[in-house]
């Protein structure tokens, strides 16, 4: 589940690892997919204290929601489906 290709770089990574999944990252995923945004899952970013974890290109969102991911995808150039 990493993050791998040529336009991996402009995806948002959602971390599906044990803690992450079971705190909303599968729903997440699962919403960014629905709005059009080219998420992907990546496996545990090892950041389970802050869950969900987003990784966006040069930082991570912690304890991320639906609404943060939007809002940043507007600020970052993120590749769409």
């Amino acid at each position: 589940m990493s993050m791998e290709g040529e336009n991996a770089v402009n995806q948002p990574g959602i971390c599906l690892g044990p803690r992450c999944g079971d705190y909303g990252g599968l729903d997440l995923l699962a919403a960014l997919r629905e709005r059009g945004i080219r998420a992907q899952g990546i496996d545990c970013q090892s950041l389970c204290q802050a869950s969900p974890v987003v990784r966006l290109p040069d930082y991570c969102l912690l304890r991320a929601s639906l609404e943060d991911v939007l809002q940043e995808s507007d600020l970052v150039e993120v590749e769409r489906l």
